[in-house]
């Protein structure tokens, strides 16, 4: 073989190498960012959480993996759900949502049973069997919880802390006043 041609096919085997290289790294570095990626449920610590009234406390609360705080509905389940898109609840109350590709984790403070709930189309996060939802008030307020004790759309939602459906689960703020027949929304909403 001339020399002329041993050097072509060494710097072809060299941009080969270099080629794989750089297509290993770049898996690698999917691979890291999959293994660091938030849980897709947290806990914020010592959170601000506002009620209706206007009244703040801090307390350990469930964010989402944007660190936004997550709510659940009182007398809403899987079998009798009273957020729904038809009622035009998901434009104030999104549902937490699992996307295909993540895993279906929670922070080890989470108590409660994580679960999926298919409807509509999507798979919908659920905890110790309540279906999750973000307040769109919140955002970009992450880490605070300004929905605690708004009457709308059937119930009264809550600020979903830790303990959620485990058997020692309590949830400590003011009672909200009774259901109004229209929804109501904090101030400047």
């Amino acid at each position: 073989m001339p020399v002329k041609s041993l050097r072509g096919a060494s710097r072809r085997a060299m941009l080969a190498l270099a080629v794989c290289g750089l297509a290993i790294a770049a898996l690698a570095g999917i691979a890291l960012a999959k293994a660091s990626a938030p849980p897709l449920l947290g806990v914020a610590s010592n959170a601000p959480v506002t009620n209706i009234s206007g009244v703040t406390k801090h307390e350990s609360i469930v964010v989402d993996r944007h660190a936004v705080a997550v709510y659940w509905l009182a007398g809403e389940t899987t079998q009798h759900p009273l957020c729904t898109k038809a009622a035009h609840c998901f434009g104030a109350w999104p549902p937490v949502t699992k996307p295909g590709n993540l895993k279906l984790d929670a922070a080890s403070a989470i108590k409660g049973k994580l679960r999926v709930w298919q409807r509509n189309g999507f798979s919908q996060v659920t905890l110790g069997g309540h279906p999750l939802y973000t307040f769109a008030g919140d955002v970009p307020k992450k880490r605070s919880a300004t929905g605690e004790g708004i009457a709308s759309f059937g119930g009264v939602w809550h600020a979903a802390l830790p303990n959620l459906g485990s058997s020692t689960a309590h949830h400590s703020p003011t009672p909200p006043p009774p259901p109004p027949t229209t929804p109501t929304y904090p101030s400047g909403y």
